[in-house]
């Protein structure tokens, strides 16, 4: 008799295969495709590199709120929009969707 405890067993993924999973997705986000300067379409999260050669992650903040322009948001670190040369987007990471 196939229970459903059995059932979610027999489709839930193994070890291996999260691990595959998981060295993928690392893989695709190392390979990340970094873009020159300018500023991304839309907000979140992003890898930026500096003309220090240094790489940070920030906010891409997008929208103006109160009169305030677009701009990088990087926590502690400060670094003006024009010592941003390259960034790229990282994804938003949503298990079990």
């Amino acid at each position: 008799m196939n229970t459903k405890a059995q059932q979610c067993r027999n489709e839930a993924p193994t070890a291996p295969d999260l691990v595959e999973t998981a060295w993928n997705e690392g893989f695709e986000f190392a390979r990340g495709r970094w873009h020159d300067a300018g500023t991304p379409d839309i907000e979140g999260l992003y890898a930026v590199r500096n003309t220090e050669g240094d790489t940070i992650i920030g906010m891409w903040v997008a929208k103006a709120t109160n009169g305030v322009a677009a701009h990088w948001s990087l926590g502690d670190w400060t670094i003006e929009p024009d010592d941003v040369v390259a960034w790229f987007y990282i994804p938003e990471y949503a298990p079990n969707t």
